[in-house]
């Protein structure tokens, strides 16, 4: 996640660095919030957490339930030693809590299900298991302060939706309201980690429960119902999970990390009788907080606008050697192609959200892509990146198999960029344009086999314009999309025939097939002011 602040991406820790700070002073001056952090679960953590008999740590995770095959009918409970409360008498108090877990099936069908809880009363009660989930037994549903979200993989009731649901439970285990997971590409009894995400609003009385698989990232909810948690939880509340198995269904049920982080919603100014220090030394440490990530997006904004001045500076001279050449003018006139970095994308042609230009003549000239490397100018190197990054379309297969980009991955980019110019079309498939479910690349290549190559150009140019240099700027580009990264032409050579100092290669009929691993000598474009030289290398050229 990143925010984006006159084109400075600044990353979003130091956001949540600030909001945290915030919970946490709040936390200091109101007695109700209560912050959990578990990346892992370690045997000194006993120490601040609670177990039922058949509960443990192992293998760095809660077993919330034995871990032990076919162990039947059992349940379990593990919560946080500390209670806290949702109602100081004058604020209520919201919360967020993310933990992953696993479900192993042990039997088939298996059974019955893991819930993260919130109850005022600790001890688990007995004959929890089944279709109780460790959350209640038959006696006290719907008399005990409890609710739950639970993770269901046995339809135990009627009123469940399948064996693979989400749930929110009150003083019961019917759900007041469930989502099956069924069609979010989910099993919860996969054996695989699954991340539940669960946002509690007191100000709204709302709950949102986010589920998926992977690394934390914004997902949408897969069930969000109205709730006001103080009317059932009204004392001190215990946080934690249970699970249990079924008696002809069983299943391992762990929990391997957990956060929990619990807050109020509106800032409460004391007065001067019950004046806190600690009110002067959070607002303190907000504001420098605060100043800190200011000083930083300005500095990055300072940087930013300098590398554009010197790109600027860098187009132009470049710009003069391709207007500059002796046979130019009277060979090329479809469109002047140049790119300054990477990651280029169809808005750039008209000088949006890049680096593009519309000169006075309206010929567009176009940024952000890498064939600045090919010319290095006062002894200055451009920027490097050494992640994989690009549009989605321009991306040579390669791409996704090395996750570097590369001079020949450049080349790529630079070839479907020329196809997508004078075809007039996306480079992504073509079916909405003529019923041809491909890319571009292999539409052109296919018109070239059949020797139509005639009917790819865009009817929007000219008619004037020479059939010969359209074709010549087809040869180009379809060399430069060639599956193989050693066939491509380097760049020094791509300018030489834009600028009409060179033919193109000759392209094959048949468009090759991608392989993988590819072999055969590899080009690494080395510059200079005096002009761009190859050399062999033994690896992709990464950037």
């Amino acid at each position: 996640m990143a925010y984006e602040c006159n084109n400075v991406f600044v990353s979003s820790r130091a956001v949540r660095i600030l909001v945290l700070l915030a919970l946490i002073g709040s936390c200091i001056v109101q007695v109700n919030c209560l912050n959990i952090s578990f990346p892992s679960f370690k045997p000194e953590d006993r120490d601040v957490l609670n177990f039922s008999a058949n509960s443990y740590i192992a293998l760095g995770a809660l077993q919330v339930t034995p871990d032990v095959n076919g162990t039947s009918n059992t349940s379990g409970r593990v919560l946080y030693g500390q209670p806290f409360r949702l109602s100081n008498g004058q604020l209520k108090t919201s919360f967020i809590s993310s933990f992953v877990f696993n479900i192993q099936p042990q039997t088939s069908p298996t059974g019955e299900g893991l819930a993260f809880i919130l109850t005022e009363s600790p001890p688990l009660p007995e004959n929890s298991g089944g279709q109780w989930i460790g959350i209640i037994n038959s006696s006290t549903t719907g008399s005990s302060n409890i609710v739950a979200v639970e993770f269901d993989t046995r339809k135990s009731f009627p009123e469940d939706l399948d064996d693979n649901h989400v749930g929110i439970d009150v003083r019961s285990t019917v759900s007041i309201a469930q989502a099956s997971l069924n069609d979010k590409g989910l099993n919860l009894s996969g054996g695989y980690d699954i991340r539940a995400t669960l946002f509690y609003d007191a100000e709204l009385a709302t709950i949102d429960i986010v589920v998926y698989r992977g690394e934390p990232r914004a997902e949408d909810p897969v069930l969000s119902h109205p709730l006001d948690l103080y009317e059932y939880l009204g004392g001190d509340i215990y946080v934690g999970f249970s699970a249990s198995t079924g008696v002809n269904a069983t299943q391992l049920n762990c929990v391997k990390s957990w956060d929990f982080i619990s807050y109020e919603k509106s800032v409460q100014i004391p007065d001067k009788t019950s004046f806190n220090p600690l009110w002067i030394w959070l607002m303190v440490s907000v504001s420098v907080v605060t100043l800190l990530i200011l000083v930083i997006l300005f500095i990055r904004y300072k940087k930013r606008s300098h590398e554009r001045r010197l790109m600027e500076a860098d187009d132009s001279e470049v710009e003069l050697k391709i207007l500059n050449s002796s046979t130019a003018p009277q060979k090329f006139r479809l469109k002047e192609l140049r790119f300054a970095t990477e990651n280029f994308n169809s808005m750039n042609k008209l000088g949006k959200g890049g680096f593009g230009t519309v000169y006075k003549e309206f010929n567009a000239r176009l940024g952000d892509f890498g064939l600045a490397r090919v010319i290095q100018l006062n002894e200055n190197t451009h920027h490097s990146t050494k992640e994989i990054a690009g549009t989605p379309g321009y991306m040579a297969p390669e791409s996704f198999h090395t996750g570097r980009a590369t001079v020949e991955t450049d080349v790529y980019a630079f070839g479907i960029l020329m196809l997508e110019i004078v075809c007039g079309r996306r480079p992504g498939q073509q079916c909405e344009a003529n019923g041809y479910c491909n890319s571009i690349v292999d539409w052109v290549w296919e018109n070239y086999r059949i020797n139509n190559l005639a009917s790819v150009v865009d009817s929007r140019i000219n008619e004037d314009a020479d059939m010969e240099q359209i074709k010549n700027v087809l040869m180009l580009a379809l060399s430069c999309c060639h599956p193989n990264p050693y066939e491509r032409p380097p760049m020094n050579a791509a300018l030489q025939v834009l600028s009409g100092e060179a033919e193109p290669a000759e392209v094959a009929v048949e468009k090759p097939a991608f392989m993988w691993p590819v072999f055969g000598p590899l080009r690494e474009v080395r510059c200079s002011q005096s002009g761009a030289q190859l050399t062999a290398s033994a690896l992709l050229s990464g950037r």
